[in-house]
């Protein structure tokens, strides 16, 4: 049985479940929560080192010159024409229309509250890293990490030391994502089932049209 093949059995098994025995539902929901959890303890540091990595690389490609920079034209063409390829796909969808909005909700999506361009540089830019990465500030996070890389890339030989902590911590938590994607069938079965049991059968029907909108583009 391929990977993905467990991923739909699980699917379809915890909405089965949980039109069948609610009541069993208490009894997988830690299993759910575990997996949030896991995905959770996996993401930043994975993020950190897969950024650092990548703008090292970058910097040292940028120094090659031509080849350095037809990458980059490279990565922001193909960054720019991913980006537009959603947005069209979700124009054309509309997988929002799907969902039904209490009248609260949709005031409050109505009347958004948009940050100002200093409120965002200081959320990009942290005062204090450690609490920065403390509370998963991701736009924080990811802006250290890459002046971090291109730091260490600027250094050279001198950086060395720390960019083989870093790549090493790379392959380390992309190891531990492994583990932790080979039990997310588990995981999905839980998650799913608690969605059945507390929101009904309904809601199904707007998730399934997203991911079927999301697996078009990706196809795309």
């Amino acid at each position: 049985m391929r990977f993905y093949h467990s991923i739909i059995l699980a699917l379809v098994a915890g909405i089965v479940m949980g039109v069948l025995v609610p009541s069993w539902y208490p009894l997988f929901d830690p299993l759910g929560l575990l997996f949030i959890q896991s995905l959770k303890l996996i993401m930043i540091p994975l993020v950190y080192a897969s950024l650092v990595t990548g703008a090292v690389q970058l910097g040292q490609s940028m120094q090659l010159g031509r080849l350095g920079l037809g990458s980059l034209v490279y990565f922001g063409v193909s960054s720019a024409a991913a980006s537009v390829l959603g947005l069209l796909a979700i124009r054309i969808a509309q997988p929002g229309q799907w969902v039904a909005v209490s009248v609260e909700s949709s005031v409050a999506m109505a009347n958004p509250v948009t940050p100002t361009v200093t409120d965002l540089l200081l959320r990009i830019v942290p005062d204090n890293p450690i609490q920065a990465i403390a509370d998963g500030q991701m736009l924080s996070i990811i802006f250290m990490g890459l002046i971090f890389g291109l730091a260490i890339g600027k250094l050279g030989k001198k950086a060395e030391p720390m960019y083989a902590v870093i790549k090493s911590l790379g392959a380390i938590m992309t190891l531990v994502t492994r583990w932790v994607i080979s039990v997310s069938p588990l995981g999905i079965f839980a998650l799913m089932m608690k969605l059945v049991v507390t929101t009904g059968l309904e809601t199904l029907v707007p998730l399934v049209g997203y991911m079927g909108v999301v697996m078009v583009a990706l196809g795309v």
